[in-house]
C-alpha cells in the first residue's frame, strides 16, 4: 500500500495551485513528502549521472517557457535563479502555423473565421505537423477537408521545416535571456556543468540550433523530460527516506511507469 508520495509540478504553479494540490493529495489519503518543481526533477539525475554541479535547464512546454539556474549538491538542488516567459509556448508555434496555412487557403478563395471549428481543426493539423517537423525536413497537412469544392484546393499542403523555422523563430531568440540568468548572478557554465533542454518544443531542432550557436563551448543535452522528472521524484523519495544515500547510479524508470506516462 502507498502512503507516501514525491509530486512534482511545473515550475511557476501559485500558492493558489499548490495548496489545491495538496488538499486533493490528502484527500486521497496520502502524505506529500515534498512538491518538486519540474525542470529540478530534471536536473537531478541527469546532474548526478553525469556528476555535474550546476545546470541551466530550458524548459520549453506546451503554454510555458522558463529557464531556471540549479545547483546540484549531494542528492539534492538550490535554485538560483529563474527566467522566463509564462505566456510562450508551443501552442503559440501552432497558431503561427495555423495562421499561415490560413493565408495559403485564402489564395484558393477559401476564408475561415478564427472563432469556427474549422480553425480549430486547422490548429490541430498545424500541432500534428509541428510534432513531425521535428523529425522529418517536410511533412503533408490535409486541406481538402476546409474546401467547399472538392477542386478548389489539394488534398494536402506540403511544408518544409525551413519555412516552419521561418515562422518561429522570432520567438525562440531566447539565448540574451540565457545569458542574462547566468550573468545577474555573475555565474559562468564550465565544462563540469550544462544546459538541459526539457519540455515538448525543445525537440524543435531550432531550439537546439539556435543554443548551439550562442553557447557552443558547453555541455548541452536534449532529454526525455517525462522519464528524467520520474527519476528526480524516485530520488527524492529515496533522500527522505535515507538522507544519507546519495549513489543513484542503478536508478530506473520501469516499464509500467513509462507507459503511465504516456498518458
Amino acid at each position: 500500500e502507498i502512503k507516501d508520495v514525491v509530486i512534482t509540478v511545473p515550475a511557476f504553479f501559485s500558492a493558489v495551485q499548490l495548496h489545491a494540490t495538496l488538499q486533493t493529495t490528502r484527500l486521497a489519503g496520502l502524505n506529500v513528502l515534498r512538491i518538486l518543481p519540474e525542470p529540478c526533477a530534471a536536473a537531478l539525475p541527469y546532474c548526478q549521472w553525469n556528476n555535474l554541479s550546476l545546470c541551466l535547464v530550458y524548459d520549453l512546454g506546451g503554454g510555458i517557457f522558463d529557464i531556471i539556474l540549479i545547483e546540484i549538491k549531494n542528492g539534492d538542488y538550490r535554485v538560483i535563479k529563474t527566467e522566463g516567459n509564462h505566456s510562450l509556448g508551443g501552442s503559440d508555434f501552432d497558431y503561427l502555423l495555423a495562421e499561415y496555412l490560413q493565408n495559403e487557403l485564402e489564395t484558393y478563395g477559401i476564408y475561415i473565421e478564427k472563432t469556427s471549428r474549422k480553425y480549430q481543426r486547422l490548429v490541430h493539423g498545424a500541432e500534428k505537423a509541428k510534432i513531425a517537423l521535428s523529425i522529418a525536413k517536410s511533412t503533408d497537412v490535409p486541406l481538402s477537408s476546409f474546401a467547399t469544392v472538392a477542386s478548389e484546393v489539394d488534398d494536402y499542403y506540403t511544408i518544409d521545416r525551413s519555412k516552419f523555422e521561418e515562422l518561429i523563430r522570432e520567438k525562440l531568440d531566447h539565448h540574451e535571456t540565457c545569458q542574462r540568468c547566468l550573468s545577474e548572478v555573475n555565474l559562468t557554465l564550465g565544462p563540469r556543468d550544462a544546459i538541459l533542454l526539457v519540455g515538448g518544443s525543445s525537440c524543435i531542432p531550432l531550439v537546439a540550433k539556435l543554443l548551439e550557436q550562442a553557447f557552443w563551448h558547453y555541455n548541452m543535452k536534449q532529454c526525455e523530460s517525462d522519464e528524467l522528472v520520474a527519476q528526480g521524484a524516485y530520488i527524492t523519495a529515496v533522500k527522505s527516506y535515507e538522507p544519507a544515500n546519495t549513489s543513484f547510479a542503478n536508478v530506473s524508470v520501469s516499464l509500467y511507469t513509462r507507459l503511465l506516462l504516456q498518458y
